[in-house]
């Protein structure tokens, strides 16, 4: 598990390092990281806590409340990677590629789920649970690009 979590941790800072060396304006994707980080955090939090739809395996090193930390770390480069990608097919097509984007998310995030609770990463209380835990990432998807969305309106 240890390498699985600094493997994690490599990817995130590579995929970091080389966002901040292509951007114009750093800070402004450093934001846009933040948010969706805070955003993922919340909505996980709240998975948890409120509606129990699963927990994640105490072997993970460090939790910010019962979330893993890379998690959380993963969730934007997850959310921007599937951005991305849609604009290259959808440049001129700014609706379609939100749509897009929005289902590479959530095909990613459903592989990566079903993978994590085979691992035994990730803990799934009952198969009832995983149909409200797929519509939460769908509904958390659809926020976090909006949300994004707007702030790319504002600059």
């Amino acid at each position: 598990m240890i390498i699985f979590q600094i493997t994690t941790l490599f990817l995130v800072v590579i995929y970091l390092l080389y966002w901040f060396s292509r951007e114009e304006d750093p800070g402004f994707f450093l934001l846009k990281f933040i948010t969706i980080s805070a955003a993922s955090w919340l909505l996980e939090e709240t998975s948890i806590l409120i509606y129990h739809f699963y927990q994640y395996s105490p072997d993970w090193y460090l939790f910010f409340g019962h979330v893993p930390v890379l998690v959380i770390l993963v969730w934007p480069v997850l959310i921007h990677s599937g951005w991305e990608l849609a604009s290259q097919f959808f440049n001129q097509y700014k609706l379609y590629q939100h749509v897009v984007a929005a289902l590479i998310v959530w095909i990613d995030a459903s592989l990566i789920e079903s993978i994590s609770v085979k691992e035994g990463r990730l803990y799934l209380p009952s198969l009832d649970n995983r149909l409200g835990t797929i519509l939460i990432y769908t509904i958390f998807t659809f926020y976090s690009f909006l949300f994004v969305f707007s702030l790319s309106l504002i600059y």
